[in-house]
């Protein structure tokens, strides 16, 4: 059995010395984990908030910078410029909310529809 320092390992966490007996398996998953590094950097998304990406390499890094970027753009590019199927779901939106009000299909007795029937019936006979 090993001792560790639980302050070490999270000092954002443990603000005091925690020790904690721990099996010699364990103690080499930690070591393991302390090896591996991580190469981070923070981008700002299309509602212009930060974002942290990793990778294990630099050149990873590289790659999903980039295309973060490309899809950050297309979709503020899209925002600024809508296409024409972003213009046409708002038009249709706008047609269904605006024909779906209750004056749009009259249901009322005051209907103009059986009007114009009698009016036309009358003339024609």
């Amino acid at each position: 059995m090993k001792k560790i320092n639980l302050r070490e390992l999270y000092p954002d966490v443990y603000t005091t010395d925690f020790f904690v007996d721990v099996t010699e398996e364990v103690m080499e998953t930690i070591r393991a984990a302390e090896r591996v590094l991580y190469y981070r950097t923070r981008i700002k998304d299309a509602n212009g908030k930060l974002v942290a990406i990793y990778a294990k390499t630099p050149e990873e890094l590289y790659n999903k910078e980039t295309l973060a970027l490309e899809q950050i753009e297309n979709a503020t590019f899209h925002r600024k410029t809508p296409t024409v199927a972003d213009f046409a779901r708002r038009i249709w939106k706008c047609t269904v909310r605006y024909c779906s009000m209750s004056w749009c299909y009259p249901t009322s007795s005051l209907s103009i529809a059986p009007r114009l029937t009698k009016r036309h019936e009358t003339a024609w006979s």
